[in-house]
């Protein structure tokens, strides 16, 4: 009988686990300046992604399409929004541990 019940214990956690790696949320970004960084360099007003991927980018009409009861929405107030930009020469950083281990 302890077996069943740590089986069946195991097997609830893993489907919990699995649906809700499976639920991604939409996030909108919107009122910003999205720098798209494309072949023409095209400049958006907002951005939707749905967990790791960017589903759409446009004006804010257009994403504001995405909107469901869950999504989150960030208002970027007109900052400047580099969709998949990583910084990977960091200087600063070294230096900020460098000087805090002393």
């Amino acid at each position: 009988m302890r077996k069943a019940v740590f089986w069946t214990f195991c097997f609830l956690i893993s489907a919990i686990a699995f649906c809700s790696m499976t639920d991604e949320k939409v996030m909108l970004f919107v009122n910003g300046t999205v720098l798209t960084v494309d072949e023409n360099m095209t400049v958006a007003q907002a951005v939707a992604i749905k967990g790791p991927r960017i589903i759409a980018v446009g004006s804010n009409e257009e994403i504001i399409r995405h909107l469901t009861p869950e999504t989150e929405i960030v208002n970027l107030r007109g900052k400047t929004l580099m969709p998949g930009f990583i910084e990977v020469h960091s200087h600063p950083f070294l230096k900020m541990v460098v000087e805090n281990a002393t």
